[in-house]
């Protein structure tokens, strides 16, 4: 789709006059036409110069041209004529004065002697000096006539129109008619052929210089490093049938003047010169880095994205921008998007792509339409333990054409780059919930104790012999103290003594 059809610049060239030579040129006799006999003798058709120049009578009242001496002149010069009816005699000039058809050539000096005065003549008189043909000679007449009247034009003018779209930028050089019908009336397209020269840009085949068709759109090259160059275009068309010029016959005696076939001719030039964007490629790159390098799980994370341009000898240096000729320009918008890998339970290791299957937290989109700087992505949620990785990638199918995606090359980030990973590690165990107090842990296993000497039951029958027990477990207790080793005792002083003693 065009993006906008914004700049015309037209040179409305003034109308070339290419008269024959300026020095006396005689009549050598009748050329095209019919001959009456009658009164003694009348011509209805065109006349023949010695130059080969065949020509019309303006001057119905005046003697016959045969034999007289003629001096080209410009019909503008002359002013014998308002620019309306210079106009239609300029059509009738261009289309019908240098016929050889007999029909043709009588019906076009009826049409010319009617717009220059017919004097005391009828177009039916005038018609019926074509004999048997007069009928078709006055209806010719008649139609040429209309006809003038709605295609004659007082000037042609040249446009550049300079356009761009998707596909980049294109020129078209459109010709108008001033008609005395409508006003300005553009040219059907191709129906001329021109010469285009380019400043700044190259057609399609890498020239500067080509031949054009009006109204036919050409596609130009921007081949410039920067986003925008100057770009300058220039058309000229020559042998427009198009305008009111004249070239006159002037009679140097009595004789008719004559208005002379189609030698009069328009020429048309238009110049523009407006700034454009290139229409190279650019080669985006992408730094970037974590917002952590360590992290909880459950946080949130994002990538710090910093983007500029790699220039290289067939691709832009600078960001590329969009808009139609002559600005506002914008930047070509570009879209990276960002992915977060992992978790891994390994340490990440760089390679040219991520693994296959590799499981995928997010995917978040950053939309950059300021051109090149630093930029953060929307933020992803970590999942659990372990190792993630961003990686980015550039695609031009996320601009549009019209916003300049076929001057994007693609590009993608490597797998594991060092500043693109963030590590979570395992939570410790939850502390117990407020309140609630603290389990002892369980015993350790120990050996069973020894029981304790069961003594035997008594009763009232029985205390002798208890007695006696209790009395034997103190002397063994007793003897056990003394069989122990002693430390040097006073004389005379003994802890441990025998029984009975």
């Amino acid at each position: 789709m065009m993006l906008v059809l914004t700049v015309v610049a037209a040179v409305l060239a003034p109308l070339f006059f290419a008269a024959p030579p300026a020095s006396a040129v005689p009549v050598t006799g009748r050329a095209f036409g019919y001959f009456s006999s009658e009164n003694g003798g009348f011509w209805l058709g065109s006349w023949r110069l010695a130059d080969g120049t065949l020509a019309f009578c303006v001057n119905t009242e005046r003697g016959t041209p045969n034999g007289a001496e003629f001096s080209y002149a410009d019909g503008a010069a002359l002013g014998w004529y308002s620019p309306d009816d210079a106009a239609r005699l300029a059509y009738i000039s261009r289309s019908w004065a240098g016929s050889t058809d007999p029909t043709t050539a009588a019906a076009g000096q009826i049409a010319t002697w009617t717009l220059t005065g017919l004097g005391s003549h009828t177009q039916e008189e005038l018609a019926a000096k074509a004999g048997a043909d007069a009928a078709s000679v006055l209806a010719l007449a008649r139609r040429m006539l209309d006809e003038a009247e709605s295609s004659a034009s007082r000037s042609v003018g040249a446009a550049l129109e300079l356009s761009r779209d998707g596909d980049g930028s294109r020129v078209t050089a459109v010709l108008t008619a001033d008609t005395v019908a409508a006003g300005p009336v553009v040219v059907p397209a191709g129906a001329h052929e021109g010469t285009m020269t380019l400043s700044g840009a190259t057609f399609d085949d890498g020239s500067t210089s080509a031949s054009v068709h009006n109204g036919v759109p050409i596609r130009i090259r921007v081949t410039a490093g920067s986003a925008v160059a100057d770009v300058a275009a220039s058309v000229h068309f020559d042998g427009l049938p198009y305008g009111n010029a004249l070239t006159m016959a002037v009679s140097s005696g009595a004789a008719q003047n004559l208005l002379t076939a189609g030698s009069a001719s328009a020429s048309a030039t238009a110049t523009v010169s407006t700034p454009l964007p290139s229409d190279l490629p650019f080669q985006p790159v992408v730094s970037t880095r974590t917002s952590a390098a360590v992290a909880d799980e459950g946080a949130g994370i994002f990538d710090t994205v910093i983007i500029a341009v790699e220039p290289t000898v067939s691709t832009l240096a600078e960001w590329p921008v969009v808009g139609p000729p002559g600005g506002p320009f914008t930047p070509v918008p570009v879209t990276v998007r960002s992915r977060l890998l992992g978790p891994f339970a390994e340490q990440i290791v760089p390679a040219e792509h991520p693994p296959t299957d590799t499981p995928v937290v997010c995917e978040v989109t950053l939309v950059i339409t300021t051109g090149p700087g630093e930029y953060v992505t929307p933020s992803c949620t970590l999942a659990g333990p372990g190792h993630y990785v961003w990686v980015e990638s550039i695609s031009p199918a996320d601009t549009t054409p019209a916003e300049g995606g076929a001057r994007i090359l693609p590009w993608t980030s490597s797998f594991g780059v060092a500043t693109e990973i963030t590590t979570v590690n395992a939570l410790p165990a939850p502390p117990p919930p407020a309140g609630q107090p603290d389990v002892a842990p369980a015993p350790s296993p120990e050996a069973p104790r020894p029981e304790a000497p069961t003594l035997p039951e008594t009763g009232s029958g029985d205390l002798s012999r208890l007695h006696a027990a209790v009395l034997a477990l103190a002397l063994v207790a007793t003897g056990a103290a003394c069989l122990r080793p002693r430390r040097p005792r006073p004389a005379g002083r003994h802890l441990c003594v025998s029984a009975g003693a």
